[in-house]
């Protein structure tokens, strides 16, 4: 039997990250922020319901791969620290960014609570700005994995190759775009060249995801989402289905805005049932 974890992670990635589609100008606007934003603190809490109000519980998320943190941006928009909490709000891990001249990131580094060195990521660009090769680095400098990209003449990303420490080819994965740049089409290959899943994208008028499909061999449908969003381009509603054992949930969001239309409470629900509470404190210079 499949387990429903690693699927869940895999559509949560695949929501969250910005996959192979147009670049963002910077994160503030991958991150949906508005305004001249200097910081963002975010926290995480279960929701309980007293008296027919929801309220803040104790601290706690629905995934554990997604951390309370803070995050610090340039005046260019793009992050320049991020760090992790621990449960008890106390920074845990960081990123560390560094960019180049033209503000394409060249370097990332990741720090454990001590300030230890963990990993390090270097990119490489060609002559039209795209990013190539991206090396993962461990502590040590030893060369721990290596992902290179391949554009097409509209420089959208069209293949993506990974290759582990000894140089062996790991996997590929292969992108196609409809007329506005968004990726409609994903297929991943394992080390051997073989079939692995494919993923199709449907988008609004906005650019946004509005449905995600994942097949597997013989293209049977394995898993889908459906999403919905605000008049803010916020995710308002997802809708996730597991067609081998028809497993299904729903996530709706309610929001609290500051004065710049950015989220500061964020109530998610799932199933109709309020289970958490997201606060956000940010900072604008």
């Amino acid at each position: 039997m499949q387990l429903k974890i690693p699927a869940i992670l895999i559509l949560w990635i695949l929501f969250n990250s910005c996959n192979s589609e147009i670049v963002s100008e910077n994160d503030l606007k991958e991150m949906n922020l508005h305004g001249n934003v200097k910081s963002l603190k975010e926290l995480s809490y279960t929701a309980i319901i007293e008296f027919g109000e929801i309220k803040k519980g104790v601290k706690g998320r629905e995934n554990p791969w997604n951390k309370d943190g803070y995050i610090i941006f340039n005046n260019s928009g793009n992050k320049i620290i991020e760090y992790t909490y621990t449960a008890e709000d106390f920074p845990n891990t960081s990123r560390v960014f560094k960019y180049g001249v033209n503000g394409e990131i060249t370097e990332m580094n990741w720090y454990a609570q001590d300030s230890i060195l963990l990993n390090k990521w270097v990119y490489k660009y060609d002559n039209e700005g795209n990013m190539v090769e991206e090396n993962s680095i461990q502590s040590g400098d030893s060369l721990s994995t290596k992902t290179t990209y391949k554009y097409n003449e509209k420089g959208y990303v069209v293949e993506e190759n990974f290759y582990a420490s000894d140089g062996s080819h790991g996997s590929k994965r292969t992108f196609r775009y409809n007329l506005k740049g968004n990726n409609v089409e994903e297929i991943c290959y394992d080390k051997d060249g073989n079939f692995d899943e494919k993923f199709i994208y449907k988008y609004d008028r906005n650019g946004n995801k509005i449905k995600f499909s994942c097949y597997i061999v013989y293209e049977t449908l394995n898993r889908e989402a459906t999403y919905k969003y605000d008049n803010k381009d916020n995710i308002a509603e997802w809708s996730y289905h597991e067609s081998y054992d028809n497993y299904n949930k729903k996530h709706t969001y309610k929001y609290t805005f500051d004065k710049q239309n950015n989220w500061i409470v964020q109530v998610v629900y799932i199933n109709e049932i309020p289970k958490f509470i997201i606060e956000r404190k940010i900072e604008y210079y």
